[in-house]
């Protein structure tokens, strides 16, 4: 472009399908299967059979969102999971379906598409609402199933029950107050109410408890923790960019 980077070449459905038909020499099932090589994903249609324009939002290798756009509306089609998926969901399959009286057809839960909705809106500039369970903690809930999970419980591995199920909050680093390793507590699925929650330190053996300012208004007394939230999460996967490079002197992109 004249006055920026170098523009890329939009190419046309019919340009592509001819790069698709280039590979089908390499198709081993073309004759017993009858699929395509390069087989167009159902993300590439719309409800009516229709292909459409799908665009694509990448932030590194594993995180991604496949989405359409009309006018001003979104539509997320195949958002990732990877960078929030190991989070406790804000609420269950069951509750969006008992909620909407509707059932979810779809791999991932109904709130990673919500998070990549609100990604994307802000990210374009789009009108949206903010997700209800935005400030709500970020957590993760850990079933210990495996010899290996429970020998990364520290010093807790010899007083917990296998099959057992915990909860690993995720508190804010703070300068005022240093420790390593991780956090558990029990398992909880009440994470709008853990003021004052005790949560111990598998390295240490240390209580500290948790604090939500919302809950009281006296401020934050020594060996009480603040959690991150899932926007701290959110915020922190937009964050989580790869360095790309255009040729072999690795100029990095802009």
């Amino acid at each position: 472009m004249p006055t920026g980077p170098s523009a890329i070449r939009e190419l046309s459905f019919a340009d592509v399908d001819r790069i698709r038909e280039q590979f089908e020499p390499l198709n081993p099932w073309r004759d017993t299967l009858k699929t395509p090589f390069l087989k167009l994903e159902q993300e590439n249609f719309d409800s009516n059979g229709e292909r459409r324009q799908l665009y694509a939002y990448c932030i590194s290798a594993k995180l991604y969102c496949l989405f359409n756009l009309d006018g001003n509306r979104l539509l997320v089609r195949k958002p990732s999971g990877h960078g929030l998926g190991f989070l406790q969901p804000p609420y269950t399959v069951a509750d969006w379906q008992r909620t909407r009286g509707l059932r979810w057809e779809e791999d991932l839960p109904p709130w990673i598409f919500e998070a990549w909705d609100f990604i994307l809106s802000r990210e374009l500039g789009l009108p949206h609402e903010p997700p209800r369970w935005l400030k709500q903690p970020a957590v993760m809930a850990v079933p210990i199933s495996t010899p290996q999970v429970l020998a990364r419980l520290g010093c807790f591995k010899d007083s917990l029950r296998p099959f057992t199920t915990v909860t690993v909050p995720f508190p804010k680093k703070e300068v005022s107050q240093l420790w390593t390793g991780y956090f558990i507590m029990p398992y909880t699925e009440k994470l709008n109410d853990l003021h004052g929650r005790p949560m111990v330190n598998v390295v240490s053996g240390a209580t500290f408890y948790i604090y939500d300012k919302k809950s009281l208004t006296s401020s934050k007394s020594p060996g009480w923790l603040s959690l991150k939230t899932m926007e701290d999460e959110i915020n922190h996967l937009r964050a989580r960019t790869e360095s790309k490079y255009l040729h072999s002197e690795r100029e990095p992109m802009q």
